[in-house]
């Protein structure tokens, strides 16, 4: 058998979601929910796994880690994934992550977005103490995925490149008062532009200012995102 041709299992990434948070991201996110799946570390209703740097590089051959350290913060600013520092031992400072997966579906074309709630920060929901926010969470869903709330809007701050001019943004955020259906076209619509050559070339140096992407609306752009090819050097799952 050749070397390079697959006689393990392989990382496995879906074209579709690639498109919609990048390549990079997608293998990343895929073996993360490899490794959670088993469900042997349950905890605050996420299933965790972990792994240091250089033992995610020996996952992931190919890229150097920091691509990998980059890859991991693009995910958790999506909302994505989850990291937590779980031991009570000071001392140990051993990050974990867990897959977001009601985040995770906003990317779905097939879920209806009207029928869940905007995801929200799970960094910041994990630290907190669960049963004190659960009311409030529970009594503010329907007024802020409606109206273009401070909170829907943080959500596509995060995930928006160019972060200058944020008040301009803010201003442009609530004259188009986005509900929960428009906000999830509003996100996709922005997942697709963030890989795309015009905004990913020269640095991002053609990035428009958040409030002029707003009011034009190019959320309704036809763009075709640039996926990157990665060299078949493959080895495996460990």
């Amino acid at each position: 058998m050749s070397s390079l041709l697959i006689d393990e299992p392989p990382l496995m990434v879906l074209p579709g979601l690639a498109k919609k948070i990048g390549l990079n991201e997608a293998i990343i996110l895929q073996q993360i929910h490899y490794w959670t799946r088993d469900k042997r570390n349950v905890i605050d209703g996420h299933s965790w796994t972990y792994n240091s740097i250089p033992e995610w590089r020996k996952q992931f051959p190919f890229w150097s880690e920091v691509t990998i350290r980059r890859t991991l913060k693009s995910l958790e600013d999506m909302g994505l994934i989850v990291r937590r520092i779980l031991s009570d031992n000071r001392f140990d400072a051993t990050h974990w992550y867990a897959v977001n997966l009601n985040a995770v579906m906003w990317f779905d074309d097939r879920v209806d977005p009207i029928k869940m709630i905007a995801p929200s920060d799970q960094n910041d929901r994990v630290r907190s103490d669960q049963n004190d926010r659960t009311t409030n969470t529970e009594n503010k869903t329907t007024t802020e995925t409606r109206g273009g709330s401070d909170e829907t809007f943080e959500q596509f701050w995060k995930q928006y490149p160019n972060k200058v001019a944020k008040t301009n943004a803010m201003k442009s955020w609530k004259k188009i008062k986005p509900d929960a259906e428009l906000l999830a076209k509003i996100l996709s619509g922005l997942s697709v532009a963030n890989v795309s050559e015009g905004w990913t070339k020269d640095g991002g140096r053609f990035v428009p200012h958040a409030s002029t992407w707003l009011n034009g609306r190019r959320w309704e752009d036809e763009i075709s995102p640039v996926v990157q090819e990665v060299k078949p050097r493959f080895r495996g799952l460990k």
